[in-house]
């Protein structure tokens, strides 16, 4: 089996995440894996996992992180099977420390390394003003609030746990959409370097 190179995308709700990593899926010919839709994806599809998942998520609560790894450990199987795919995108994960050790332990069993860690970072004031005007029921200023502070409590220490590893790259989010391509392809770039 091939090795697979992984990205991981963090950074605050309405950083821009998702959008780059459309963007850089087509150009990099990665693949572009959301845990979110992963999630949804196999609820929808009723699978072994997506049955375990939808018990979680139907109550409001949060997934457990060793049902996210066997779902990640899923889907980078599956990716490994297709030769035109050279590398993944993580987007949305991992989302904690632990999420973060588990991750490493496993893909070191599957042959795959992480590449990369992008950190788009933009004031929250930005990203208020952002996410106010998609108009989605979750984007209300007092939840943007909410899901920012989670974001700081479970997700920011993830920062130190990769820069602590030599992986992080922090990417200026807070400008057009152009200019953070190409920011990342540089930061990508020089760790090929």
């Amino acid at each position: 089996m091939k090795s697979l190179e992984v990205l991981i995308f963090l950074g605050p709700p309405g950083s821009g995440k998702g959008t780059q990593a459309e963007i850089l899926t087509a150009k990099l010919n990665f693949s572009h894996l959301s845990v979110g839709d992963l999630l949804r994806e196999n609820i929808k599809n009723k699978t072994v996992l997506g049955k375990l998942a939808a018990r979680y998520v139907s109550s409001g609560e949060l997934v457990p992180d060793e049902l996210i790894i066997d779902l990640m450990d899923s889907y980078i199987m599956n990716i490994k099977n297709q030769k035109e795919i050279s590398g993944i995108i993580l987007d949305g994960f991992p989302r904690t420390i632990n999420q973060a050790i588990a991750l490493e332990n496993k893909i070191k069993q599957l042959d795959v390394n992480i590449k990369s860690v992008l950190n788009l970072d933009i004031p929250d004031q930005k990203i208020l003003n952002r996410l106010s005007g998609r108009g989605r029921e979750d984007d209300k200023p007092e939840l943007i609030k909410n899901r920012l502070e989670v974001y700081r409590n479970q997700t920011e220490p993830l920062l130190e746990f990769y820069n602590d590893r030599s992986l992080l790259d922090s990417i200026n989010g807070d400008q057009s959409e152009a200019d953070v391509s190409s920011s990342i392809i540089n930061a990508i770039k020089a760790e090929v370097a």
